[in-house]
């Protein structure tokens, strides 16, 4: 019995297709169906290094773009491919990128790509007000791209809209694809940090231990902050102890071994000694530091009561 070909149907069909778009719009839609995606397609929106064509192609249309816009100086579509295109050639040609979407919104262009690439470009000159406007007009037309709300809640954090970075890492984290993002969780953990959430931090702080991430080093420190704020002294003791082994930046050490005398004085079974030799070691390294002394002082006067 013979059985169907199925594979030269489809190449039958296919065939089939490409002859109709032939005849329907002429030779301009056949060759645009064969090469590479234009950045003139509004449906385009390459945002990876990767996703972009190659070097070549990008200066190619570059030069195609400019000399259309010598009889079109004030297209929209010309200008805001121009613009992205410039964005592809990477970081020395920001201000061009800036200036061809910048002119493209004065013509009158309706692309949201303009606002996602806005949006990365003054992120990296560092205009975080900018970049978060630009970033929050382009999710009002694509509110659930992954990517535009990844830096959105990044560009909140950076401004210290903790609540409102929070808020956009909670529903992503919601996320089948975010489930078992590290990235996610951590910066989660990062605006609750900042918000004093202890529990919340305890709580997703602890599933991160372990797992090798941007702030992993730093994570023993915020746990031991979370527990210590929660009262929790004798958990985070060991926290402490594991944040001051590692490699954090020196303001967080400080605020470290600050953190690890407070608890060792909540303690009901105090270490004198170790108290002491904790507290000369936290004034050795900040000669201000107002606990070390309060300490240092009562340590003295209680070695002088026992004598």
């Amino acid at each position: 019995m013979k059985t169907f070909n199925w594979k030269a149907l489809g190449r039958r069909l296919a065939v089939m297709g490409l002859a109709a778009m032939f005849l329907a719009g002429g030779y301009e839609a056949y060759c645009h169906f064969l090469r590479p995606k234009d950045f003139l397609d509004s449906r385009y929106i390459p945002k990876e290094a990767g996703d972009f064509p190659g070097r070549a192609s990008v200066e190619l249309s570059i030069a195609g773009y400019k000399e259309a816009l010598v009889e079109e100086p004030e297209s929209p579509r010309l200008l805001t491919a121009l613009g992205i295109a410039y964005y592809a050639l990477g970081r020395e040609y920001a201000v061009d990128a800036v200036n061809a979407l910048e002119s493209a919104k004065h013509a009158g262009a309706l692309d949201a790509r303009i606002f996602y690439y806005l949006g990365r470009l003054y992120s990296d000159l560092g205009l975080f007000p900018f970049a978060s406007q630009e970033f929050e007009k382009f999710l009002r037309h694509y509110p659930g791209d992954k990517q535009g709300r990844l830096e959105l809640a990044k560009l909140y954090y950076d401004l210290g809209s903790f609540h409102e970075s929070a808020k956009i890492y909670e529903v992503l984290l919601g996320e089948r694809w975010a489930s078992k993002n590290t990235t996610v969780r951590e910066n989660l953990v990062l605006a609750y940090f900042k918000l004093q959430d202890w529990d919340k931090v305890v709580a997703l702080g602890t599933q991160l231990r372990g797992q090798n991430t941007e702030h992993s080093k730093e994570l023993s420190f915020f746990l031991a902050e979370a527990l210590r704020n929660l009262g929790r002294f004798d958990g985070a003791l060991p926290l402490y102890e594991e944040a001051l082994s590692a490699p954090i930046a020196k303001e967080q050490h400080l605020e470290a071994l600050e953190g690890k005398l407070t608890c060792m004085l909540k303690l009901a079974d105090q270490d004198p000694l170790g108290v002491k030799a904790l507290a000369q070691e936290l004034l050795k390294e900040d000669r201000n530091n107002t606990l070390a002394k309060t300490t240092l002082r009562k340590h003295k006067a209680n070695a002088k009561k026992r004598t």
